[in-house]
């Protein structure tokens, strides 16, 4: 979301500056929202489910903004999804490790470290690119959630293989 507010700016909507800051900051009220919001929803659910929905709810935002950029009303809503969507997804993935392995500060500074490694090359190709072709910052954020989504299915099949192996039970 760290460039968000140039994209909406390039958008053929071409929001003004003042306008795409605004629409930042309902992201960011969105986001901690979210964040507080999943804390309760985290009670019912599993994090791995929490983590799916999430996806699942950041894939639709994405549809939207990528869709609906000629559309205020569409920007809006896309971008507001995608902050909520993204919310607790940080948080879930280390509850989810957590109920099978000890996350301690070295497992959880790779984790955090493998995580953001990949925004080191997002700021050089999207500032090179995001005012020409504003659509390079949907693509980039379409790939990087479907790379999440990928490592996350792979995660869950050998979870699930490790169990059906050794009846590893739940902490």
């Amino acid at each position: 979301m760290q460039f968000s507010a140039t994209y909406f700016q390039y958008i053929p909507l071409k929001l003004t500056a003042e306008r795409s800051s605004i629409l930042m900051s309902s992201m960011a009220l969105t986001f901690t929202l979210g964040r507080m919001v999943n804390i309760f929803v985290s009670v019912y659910l599993r994090p791995q489910q929490v983590i799916a929905i999430h996806l699942s709810i950041v894939f639709t935002a994405l549809f939207v903004l990528f869709f609906g950029q000629n559309s205020l009303i569409a920007v809006w809503i896309g971008a507001v999804i995608m902050s909520y969507g993204m919310s607790p997804i940080i948080c879930s993935t280390y509850c989810f490790l957590a109920q099978y392995m000890d996350v301690k500060n070295r497992i959880g500074t790779v984790l955090l470290f493998s995580a953001e490694s990949l925004n080191l090359f997002v700021p050089l190709i999207l500032g090179t690119f995001i005012e020409r072709f504003p659509q390079t910052f949907a693509y980039i954020l379409f790939a990087n959630v479907l790379l999440s989504s990928f490592v996350f299915a792979i995660t869950l099949y050998v979870v699930k293989r490790a169990q059906n192996r050794n009846r590893i039970p739940l902490k």
